[in-house]
């Protein structure tokens, strides 16, 4: 070989190669096929009135990733269109948009979601799970220790019983404390 003259080994990758790996990676979002549109689109039902694109979609986003039911990262809720009572959201793709559907029965905004396929949905019937069953495999307590900015939340008031969560729970065992019972007072131990 001439010095003047590279090898094929000292050629960059390809540019497709090399965004491949920066969408893996998270540098680059995704970018969704328009040929499987309908089959990343799903329909969300008993969205309560004061439901906003944005609120949904992160909601959405966090409970995906807190169940592990994304496949890059970055936000799999690509777009979301709300209505009076109903939303569409579209996911980035086919493998997170049939995993969101085992979220059915989601909490938000005091309801439970309804999750499912659009009516015009003619795609491969996907056998999915519920947000109970999913919760129960996952440490739900993350997801719900994210308090919303979105969510209703109502004043506790002095002569309500004391919240006991799991959050709580663990704090107190990991200081070595016996556990609260709901006569209890409420728990006091700092985190660390």
């Amino acid at each position: 070989m001439h010095a003047d003259r590279a090898s094929r080994f000292d050629a960059p990758p390809p540019p497709s190669a090399l965004l491949r790996q920066a969408m893996q990676e998270g540098l680059v979002p995704l970018t969704a096929d328009a040929a499987t549109k309908s089959r990343r689109e799903l329909f969300v039902g008993n969205t309560p009135a004061n439901t906003t694109e944005r609120g949904l979609a992160d909601h959405l986003n966090a409970a995906l990733r807190a169940a592990g039911f994304c496949t890059a990262p970055g936000a799999p809720v690509i777009s979301c269109r709300v209505s009076a009572a109903y939303a569409f959201v579209e996911l980035r793709s086919v493998q997170e948009t049939d995993n969101c559907l085992s979220l059915t029965g989601l909490p938000f905004l005091g309801g439970a979601l309804k999750i499912g396929r659009p009516t015009k949905y003619d795609g491969p019937r996907t056998v999915a799970s519920s947000w109970a069953r999913v919760a129960q495999t996952i440490d739900a307590a993350s997801l719900a220790e994210r308090k919303s900015n979105f969510a209703v939340r109502r004043p506790r008031l002095h002569h309500d019983p004391p919240a006991i969560d799991a959050t709580c729970a663990r704090r107190r065992a990991g200081a070595g404390l016996a556990p609260l019972d709901s006569a209890s007072t409420p728990c006091a131990v700092a985190e660390k």
